[in-house]
């Protein structure tokens, strides 16, 4: 962990593959933290058509600005006080000369502290990226003021791993984190920073991860961690806080068809939020 933070992370993540690995990511409306209603749960398919005006927008993680070019042509979201945040020197300067009419930030998020409150955040496989993520959410949550949107990677059981030699990704610039998120854990920051209203959307479980390492790897994890215990996967969660509720809500995104071993890890989510979700409100009286 020392040597990663000592490192020059902007160079780090400016490695000659960046470009081809960022520049052709596609966005939907479930990567961002716009609904029309926020006392329903989405479609896993679904559009925005509720205006947003006067607003503001951060992006943790911007790359090349796929996000903020899908935002500033949508008609309905105000994306003039949007800042995009990036710790590759490669995608800050791409997007000054590409989206000159905005506002973009080359830093190491993991040591920045936002001086301003968003009223709307998102990341999409940022945070797993970065040293102590738990830490990362908390500071997001606290300077957020209505909604949140997180991709990760993350686990179902056990504890969020973030550990450079249990699992990284590699490039010729070297080690960057691939942390394992337990997705109740940031459940429980949201909760502890008045986000009322969160919306778990299990994405599956995440593809088979190399365990062996040689020349040619890329991306690892150590075969000390159990998979099937862990149960590794991708996750989209949305965090809101919601004036209309009078009890907190963790709720599970569900698809109409599993199969069968899907449903099973299905029920064991529903269960951990359920609880989450009791044993929060009677902790608070509600």
């Amino acid at each position: 962990m020392k040597n990663y933070i000592a490192k020059d992370i902007k160079n780090l993540w400016s490695f000659s593959k960046y470009y081809k690995h960022y520049n052709d990511v596609s966005w939907d409306w479930r990567n961002l933290p716009f609904t029309d209603n926020i006392d329903k749960i989405d479609s896993f398919h679904f559009e925005v058509k509720k205006n947003f005006k006067n607003i503001s927008i951060l992006e943790i993680g911007s790359s090349m600005g796929q996000g903020y070019d899908f935002l500033k042509k949508k008609s309905n979201i105000d994306s003039s006080n949007y800042l995009g945040l990036d710790v590759s020197s490669v995608a800050y300067k791409y997007c000054l000369e590409k989206y000159p009419e905005t506002k973009w930030l080359n830093t190491n998020f993991s040591k920045y502290d936002l001086d301003n409150k968003f009223d709307y955040t998102f990341e999409r496989h940022s945070l797993h990226h970065m040293p102590y993520p738990l830490l990362q959410f908390e500071k997001v949550f606290k300077n957020t003021n209505i909604a949140f949107t997180s991709t990760f990677r993350g686990c179902i059981h056990g504890p969020t791993i973030s550990n450079l030699d249990l699992a990284f990704f590699e490039n010729e610039t070297g080690k960057y984190f691939m942390n394992i998120i337990n997705f109740s854990e940031i459940i429980l920051i949201a909760l502890k920073n008045n986000f009322n209203d969160i919306v778990v959307d299990w994405r599956g479980l995440h593809e088979n991860i190399n365990s062996k390492i040689s020349d040619q790897t890329e991306m690892y994890v150590s075969n000390e961690i159990d998979r099937e215990k862990y149960l590794i996967s991708r996750f989209i969660i949305f965090f809101r806080k919601n004036p209309n509720l009078k009890k907190v809500k963790v709720r599970l995104k569900k698809k109409t068809f599993y199969s069968f071993k899907n449903l099973a890890i299905i029920n064991s989510l529903t269960k951990q939020i359920s609880r989450i979700e009791h044993m929060y409100n009677f902790k608070e009286g509600l």
